[in-house]
């Protein structure tokens, strides 16, 4: 009985959920290195761009600092620069090659997979919750991938650990306790959005909250700000018009509401470029005056790509006026793609881990557990809708995949929260 209680067996009870998802990750390793995937040379699609930005980024911690290598860093991807600005330092430090970049990639996401799990009470949840990661692995295939996804899940991960350890956002927590905590949250809340836009309106909903409640959540806005306000300040002196983190809004906007959608729908967008450049050439356009931070070489095609998204937003707006109901159904159809998606591809590039049937059986099944979790948290959160809640976290993650553009690489991130905030609601 003394040996079954002994210092080793208890730290295993505690911990089982550390030890199942090394193994995991472990297994994992095996599975793509077995398909080949893991170490295959080639980048497709977005990842090429990151991986690209990402070697930029590693020149610039080696010493190629002028000021051309920095704005072209800088403005060479529409994607905000914490994700590659953490792949190239690590590239620089490690001279890891690309499968190599893919493995951190990996680990990043295992590493938000230890974080939920240890934000659960109860330690057989959290022994349980494995089941999950599980689930998102064999049902999915971008987290191996160079993309911004696996450093989201990670920061959202560290910020879902710290509010639910330190009880933040909650009604009835003590009033200057953990007023350095919320300053971190506010951090992390801020280099979310620096790594995706896509998390914006997630940050924006812990802001409300903060503003809610008592002045030690102010440490939350002012972190928010401290790490985030540079980024907007220097976004809204290289673009017209205000910008927080995104700057291709209107263009999926426009993508997913154009007039073209109803007599060309197989190909709208090239209609709605084709539109786009044909009123620039007739004369629609506004010349703006050249930001500060353009080069003169580079002020003709800024002011395109300005002009551009200011008459995407117009198309954009003028349907969504003229048939808002049609305008809705397309909400409604985004959303329908995101939940009867496949999050896998069957094909040589990134083929599945076990086949497009199995591995499809497990996405749903990761979609089930989303699902269960985001009833069990509304049924827990009901009534207190001052403190922090999964249901509305979620919710405002999935706000601008529904209404601009629908990915199921950032669907299934939602899915994973919402899988486990329901474990961690079952507490007490």
């Amino acid at each position: 009985m003394d040996q079954l209680n002994s210092p080793h067996d208890r730290w295993l009870t505690r911990n089982l959920y550390v030890v199942l998802l090394g193994h995991l990750f472990l297994l994992n390793l095996w599975m793509l290195s077995r398909n080949g995937v893991l170490w295959n040379p080639q980048t497709y699609s977005d990842e090429a761009e990151h991986y690209r930005r990402a070697l930029l980024f590693s020149r610039m911690v080696g010493g190629d600092i002028s000021l051309n290598t920095i704005g072209t860093f800088y403005a060479g991807g529409i994607w905000p620069p914490l994700y590659s600005m953490t792949i190239g330092f690590v590239q620089r430090l490690t001279g890891a090659d690309l499968a190599a970049l893919r493995v951190f990639n990996m680990a990043m996401a295992y590493a938000g997979f230890v974080l939920l799990a240890a934000a659960i009470t109860d330690a057989r949840l959290r022994a349980a919750s494995v089941i999950l990661a599980v689930l998102f692995v064999l049902g999915t295939r971008n987290y191996f991938q160079i993309r911004p996804e696996n450093l989201a899940i990670l920061l959202i991960t560290a910020l879902i650990f710290l509010i639910m350890r330190k009880g933040l956002f909650s009604a009835d927590e003590g009033n200057a306790r953990w007023r350095g905590a919320y300053g971190t949250a506010g951090i992390l809340a801020a280099l979310i959005c620096l790594t995706h836009a896509v998390f914006l309106f997630a940050a924006l909903y812990l802001s409300v909250l903060a503003c809610l409640c008592r002045r030690a959540r102010a440490m939350f806005l002012i972190g928010f700000l401290a790490i985030g306000g540079p980024y907007i300040v220097a976004q809204n002196l290289i673009h017209n018009g205000f910008v927080l983190f995104a700057t291709t809004a209107e263009e999926n906007l426009a993508r997913n509401n154009n007039p073209f959608l109803r007599t060309h729908p197989r190909s709208a967008v090239d209609h709605l470029f084709d539109e786009m450049e044909r009123r620039y050439a007739a004369g629609d356009k506004v010349a703006f005056p050249k930001p500060p931070l353009i080069p003169q070489g580079r002020y003709e095609q800024w002011l395109h790509d300005e002009n551009q998204r200011r008459i995407f937003k117009a198309i954009a707006l003028d349907e969504i006026r003229s048939d808002p109901v049609s305008a809705l159904r397309r909400m409604a159809l985004r959303f329908w793609k995101l939940v009867s998606g496949n999050a896998c591809l069957g094909d040589d590039r990134y083929g599945c881990l076990i086949s497009p049937a199995a591995d499809q059986v497990f996405y749903r099944l990761l979609e089930l557990a989303g699902l269960l979790g985001f009833v069990v948290a509304a049924m827990r959160e009901w009534g207190r809708w001052r403190s922090f809640s999964f249901v509305v976290f979620c919710l405002a993650m999935l706000m601008p995949m529904v209404v601009i553009q629908a990915l199921v690489r950032h669907f299934i991130i939602v899915l994973l929260l919402s899988a486990f905030g329901g474990l961690m609601r079952l507490r007490g």
